[in-house]
């Protein structure tokens, strides 16, 4: 047997290479050492031969050891180039543990065959059949025949070897099976590229579509992100594109066939849905592997969305969740329609982040692969992204694709030769024609020379186009193909669905179809014709804002002051309207309360937690103090605090908490609970505008529970449309919501936030601050809970100029009983 194997083989390296004696380098892999013996190796596994394990119980044994020897060689470079911060050397010493690689593999494999016939599963056996005929049996050859080892013609000293023959017919020739994993284990990935390893295992097999041989010529836009996947120095790849690119094919399943055939690695593949997921790996994977021999030849028995294989790697296929992307570490995650996830997954995040996170301690072996066509519309409060390459503010795949590289795929003119991007806008066809007509005429123009090419030139461009990067240096290598490069998509077929679809919006107004072909057909994100952003809106609210409404001060036309409470994790965000005749009102403060009474060992103030402590909550106990002084030097104090409840359940359980904290000390009349509902509750009519209710929820709840927390019930759709529509009053008169002008420009962002939808007011961007009109909202319901709107203010109101001129207006909704006990309220509060 050849002498035994160490690290020191691996890292007898030149000097002039590390520039560090290369003692030093097995500092870093002293705690491995021991395992590199191949005389251990085998000794281990003798020992383990002898118990007469199952077949598959060896083969896991075995796996197990060398497979962890496996991995350890693949993460030896990266251990080496960190311990002396040269990451240009990982190449280099990829190669040198390839080359240790064989050598190991074939000295413990031939120790292994020297360990079988020592044990004598390779002697020749000589007994006799029943006949006395000499019988010549080969370990392992099974003979169909009756053996009778009590036989007296039989060799007594054969007997522990004739033995060995009969468990090998039962548990198989352990020595063999070993040989098998080490050698599938060990070998070291064939370095093949991935389009090499797709194009000669791997088969296409669409029902009703393509069927055949991969062929990566086909799509040479995918031989740069191909070229990507196995080079150690890219961390992630994203491509963005429309359907009928072959994404799918390129960049997922030749992805698991290399990582089985070529580089054994685990990964996972990331779907959608589940059910996508189950059909991903029925209809998809495993017919790939079941028309490929040498995929079907490593595949071992698998449970549910995994697939084993002979050298111990996993392929899994999965969807979004927290177990899956928040698990144990995977070197090669790969995410597969990615614009159809979830941005925020339970609360922890955006899939992709997630994945990177459980890739990370692979470090150059790891590999995050995400494709998907456009599915998210254009962010037009989001900032616009810097370069020529950039693709519109779009959350999602484009999102990704911005914070990476930038490639954009470029042709060459078949007229002139020069370089153009093959994208979209290249594409011409009559505007006024018929879909049909407009389709038949398709042609891409050079921006040069004006040349045209028809489609049947597509695959010519193709074949001459190439990637340019805006960061070719990034580690993150990102590309945007459109659709008008799309190699099974014809010019035709999307400009005929394209015209179709933007009639189908102007007949019916709903531009569903026209959105569903611009990101699948196009490959790009779709922009509302009539989107406004938030931007616009908030311009508009601070042009419409009173230059003449000094902070903290009531106009001297209010009489009464309410108080809205907004409940954050780590805030109460407080605004302070004040109210006159007809239901006139006028943002007087805005502020938020950030620190608790709670003392820290450095005696400062702890942060508030309104989830957390309940006794936070005290704070607000100062509001009902506050006073506002007008320019007369009148001073109105607050006349009632609303404070929503409908945070998480510990928010709603502290706010509980402190209504009867208040009731005990007897202020509750002057502190109400608000629960914003955006939707109807399940009644034939909807609720009112503001209706009291229980704690239990319960609109319909008659009279009240003994020991119950009253809340009001505010139909935030009905009050925002009323708020949005005071506000866009341009002068004063009953209603009107007059804009402070000493608000920055935050402030009038969040009255912006949201937009009314055909389901009700929703936020522009999911995750934008929208406390503003929320407190609006509120505010308008302290009114409505005083009176207000009834009228039953303004006897302590001054009386504007405009109310000489016109009929005060108020709301004509009808007083529930409820409403008419709190008649008295307001008489109570201005006793004068």
């Amino acid at each position: 047997m050849n002498a035994p194997l160490s690290v020191s083989a691996l890292l007898a390296v030149d000097r002039d290479l590390f520039r560090l004696p290369t003692r030093s380098v097995l500092t870093c892999t002293k705690d491995y050492r021991a395992f590199w013996s191949s005389q251990h190796t085998v000794t281990f596994l003798r020992m383990q031969s002898g118990r007469l394990y199952p077949r598959n119980q060896l083969e896991g044994i075995a796996t197990g050891l060398f497979r962890g020897m496996s991995d350890f060689l693949d993460a030896l470079p990266d251990m080496v180039a960190d311990r002396f911060d040269r990451p240009e050397l990982i190449d280099i010493l990829v190669a040198r543990v390839d080359a240790f690689r064989r050598t190991m593999v074939d000295d413990v494999v031939a120790a292994l065959v020297d360990a079988e016939y020592a044990e004598g599963y390779g002697r020749e056996v000589e007994f006799f059949d029943d006949t006395g005929g000499r019988v010549d049996v080969f370990e392992g050859v099974a003979d169909d025949m009756t053996m009778h080892v009590d036989s007296p013609v039989v060799d007594a000293g054969s007997m522990p070897t004739l033995a060995r023959w009969f468990a090998c017919q039962v548990y198989g020739n352990p020595f063999e099976a070993m040989r098998t994993v080490a050698q599938d284990t060990l070998t070291p990935p064939d370095r093949a590229s991935v389009a090499d390893v797709a194009r000669r295992y791997m088969r296409v097999s669409i029902p009703g579509g393509f069927s055949g041989a991969y062929d990566p010529s086909l799509t040479p836009y995918f031989d740069e992100p191909m070229a990507d996947m196995t080079d150690r120095r890219i961390e992630m790849i994203v491509f963005a594109g429309p359907a009928q690119t072959g994404k799918t094919a390129a960049l997922i399943d030749a992805a698991a066939v290399h990582a089985i055939i070529a580089d054994p690695t685990d990964l996972t593949i990331v779907q959608p849905s589940q059910s996508s997921a189950n059909d991903y790996a029925t209809r998809r994977l495993d017919r790939i592997i079941s028309q490929s021999p040498e995929l079907q030849a490593r595949q071992l028995p698998s449970p549910g969305l995994l697939r084993k294989f002979t050298a111990g790697q996993l392929v899994g296929v999965a969807w979004p969740s927290i177990n899956t992307l928040s698990g144990k570490s995977i070197p090669r995650m790969l995410l597969t329609d990615f614009d159809r996830m979830t941005l925020d997954l339970e609360g922890e995040g955006s899939p992709l982040d997630l994945a990177r996170a459980r890739t990370r301690t692979f470090r150059s072996r790891a590999k995050v692969i995400v494709e998907s066509s456009p599915g998210f519309e254009v962010d037009r409060d989001a900032e616009p992204p810097v370069g020529e390459h950039a693709a519109p503010s779009a959350p999602g795949i484009l999102g990704a694709y911005n914070a990476g590289s930038m490639g954009r795929w470029f042709t060459l003119c078949q007229h002139c030769g020069e370089p153009f991007k093959f994208e979209n806008d290249r594409l011409t066809y009559p505007q006024n024609a018929t879909p049909e007509v407009a389709g038949h005429a398709a042609a891409v123009v050079c921006p040069e020379c004006g040349g045209l090419h028809t489609h049947e030139q597509k695959r010519d461009l193709n074949a001459c186009g190439f990637w340019v990067h805006a960061k070719p240096d990034a580690t993150v290598k990102s590309y945007w193909l459109h659709g008008v490069a799309a190699t099974w998509a014809t010019w035709e077929a999307i400009v005929r669905n394209l015209l179709a679809a933007r009639k189908h919006r102007d007949e019916t107004g709903d531009a569903t179809r026209l959105k569903s072909v611009v990101n699948v057909d196009f490959g790009e994100p779709y922009t509302p014709d009539d989107q406004v952003s938030t931007l616009e809106v908030a311009a508009d609210y601070r042009a419409r804002a009173d230059n003449e409404l000094a902070p903290r001060q009531p106009p001297i036309l209010s009489g009464v002051v309410t108080t809205a409470v907004d409940v954050q994790a780590r805030r109460f965000v407080i605004q302070v309207h004040a109210w006159g005749m007809g239901g006139e009102s006028w943002i007087i403060d805005r502020f938020n309360l950030s620190k608790s009474q709670r003392m820290q060992p450095d005696s400062s103030y702890a942060p508030i937690a309104p989830g957390v402590h309940a006794e936070d909550w005290a704070v607000l106990d100062s509001l009902l103090d506050r006073e506002y002084q007008d320019a007369n030097g009148r001073v109105l104090k607050t006349s009632i605090v609303v404070i929503d409840t409908g945070g998480t359940d510990s928010m709603t359980a502290n706010a509980y908490a402190y209504w009867r904290r208040a009731r005990t000390l007897g202020i509750n009349d002057r502190v109400h609970l608000v629960r914003g509902f955006a939707t109807r509750y399940n009644m034939r009519t909807p609720p009112a505008r503001v209706q009291l209710s229980q704690a239990d929820g319960n609109p319909r709840s008659k009279g009240r529970k003994s020991g119950a927390v009253p809340f009001w019930v505010v139909n935030t759709n009905a009050l925002k449309d009323e708020v949005t529509a005071h506000m866009a009053r341009g002068e004063p008169g009953p209603n009107t919501l007059h804009l402070p002008a000493w608000a920055g420009d935050w402030f009038f962002a969040e009255l912006a936030a949201e937009e009314r939808t055909a389901k009700g007011w929703a936020k522009r961007r999911a995750k934008a601050n929208n406390e503003a009109l929320d407190l609006c909202v509120y505010s308008r319901a302290a009114f409505i809970i005083l009176g207000g709107e009834n009228g039953k203010l303004d006897a302590s109101m001054p009386r504007p100029a405009w109310a000489d001129e016109r009929d005060v207006y108020h709301a004509p909704p009808q007083q529930t009983a409820v409403q008419r006990s709190f008649g008295d309220l307001a008489r109570r509060l201005n006793p004068t």
